[in-house]
């Protein structure tokens, strides 16, 4: 009889410790106040901790670390500008426990871990990303106002990516984000909650424009508050998913003067006790079906009752004076509803706002002789 010998090796690897590099001038640069502000300028392996000061980054340097925080403890405010270069790290914590800024006026950074703004106690977080080739890019989750109060600020063509979000994360998270300005973009692969269980708003105006991917929630949970407002020519949330609106807690969606909210349907106020409205005021765009949709256009009680609308269908208009319910109005007069069978929008149904009657009108007289009467607002 043969015996079978097994060899059992056991291999112990030890990874080597990740070590904290902590800032410590007033002002300076990261890379050529090194010795004086870090000791040691971060390497990939090291905690680039902003734990008071102000640090800069600026154009040609190329920085990284391996996690980036800013305002570490209570009494701490960490600032770092960056003008120009690039920072790449894993994860970052901007407001850990105390104050935390960063401000991206030029270049970019790059997060391969997620993002936290405001992390807890009393902590106060604010990114801004402002200009033309301006970003940020995380790897992973984004949290606005996690325990705390948080602020995101895209503007001018700045940009903010990453994969899910929560706005006002937890039962004391108090999150903002603003998308204001054109080309200014705030990219979601996934979904996001703008109130995930505490307080959560979004605001996209000037041309701004989210995007995100599957199910996203405006109020989502128990007790979360959630606003979200969509206002000014181009500005944009385009959702490849349902928006719903006021599903476990308070959500309000505000879209008004040429906003847009596109997505494949919308739920309002979901159950339990819920609060959950979508205002509409002049100019107001909101467009929903798929590329394979049908027409829900016939009138507003088809488009209400259709697979586009789901809930208490609690959308209201401006009459010029307060919100009512949109089931109040006349259409052609108050709103319209539009299918579209040709472009973009393909599929689409959309309820559009129109400004109320003035007391004059303007007169259209196209080249071909064609005339339209189109009201304004005096």
């Amino acid at each position: 009889m043969k015996i079978k010998r097994i060899l059992t090796v056991a291999v112990i690897c030890s990874a080597a410790s990740i070590q904290a590099a902590n800032w410590g001038l007033a002002l300076g640069n990261w890379t050529t106040d090194a010795a004086a502000g870090w000791g040691t300028e971060p390497t990939a392996g090291d905690i680039a901790n902003i734990f008071a000061g102000i640090v800069e980054i600026t154009a040609g340097n190329a920085e990284v670390a391996n996690e980036l925080r800013l305002g570490n403890a209570a009494s701490n405010t960490g600032t770092l500008n960056m003008s120009g270069g690039s920072l790449t790290h894993g994860s970052a914590n901007v407001g850990l426990n105390g104050t935390g800024v960063v401000n991206i006026t030029g270049g970019a950074i790059t997060s391969a871990g997620s993002v936290s703004i405001g992390g807890g106690g009393a902590a106060n977080g604010t990114i801004t990303v402002d200009g033309s080739g301006s970003s940020w890019s995380a790897g992973n989750l984004l949290y606005v106002g996690s325990a705390a109060t948080g602020s995101l600020a895209i503007s001018n063509g700045g940009t903010f990516s990453n994969t899910f979000s929560h706005v006002g994360r937890t039962a004391t998270g108090n999150g903002t984000v603003t998308v204001s300005g054109a080309g200014s973009s705030w990219v979601n692969s996934s979904a996001v909650q703008i109130g995930a269980s505490g307080t959560g708003s979004l605001s996209i105006s000037g041309g701004g424009r989210v995007d995100t991917i599957g199910t996203s929630f405006v109020g989502a949970n128990a007790g979360s508050d959630g606003t979200v407002t969509i206002s000014g020519a181009g500005s944009i949330w385009e959702s490849a998913g349902q928006v719903r609106v006021g599903w476990n807690g308070t959500g309000l969606l505000t879209i008004e003067d040429g906003g847009r909210l596109q997505a494949d349907s919308v739920s309002i106020q979901g159950g339990g006790a819920a609060t959950g409205n979508i205002n509409m005021g002049i100019g107001g765009l909101l467009t929903l079906g798929t590329a394979a949709g049908s027409d829900q256009s016939a009138d507003i009680a088809t488009f209400l009752g259709s697979t586009l609308v789901i809930g208490t269908d609690d959308i209201r208009y401006w009459n010029g004076a307060s919100y009512v319910d949109i089931t109040t109005g006349t259409e052609g007069v108050d709103y319209t509803l539009t299918y579209f069978t040709t472009g973009a929008l393909t599929g689409y149904t959309e309820l559009e706002i129109i400004p109320e009657p003035g007391t004059m009108g303007m007169l259209i007289v196209g080249c071909a002789g064609l005339i339209a009467v189109r009201r304004m607002r005096i």
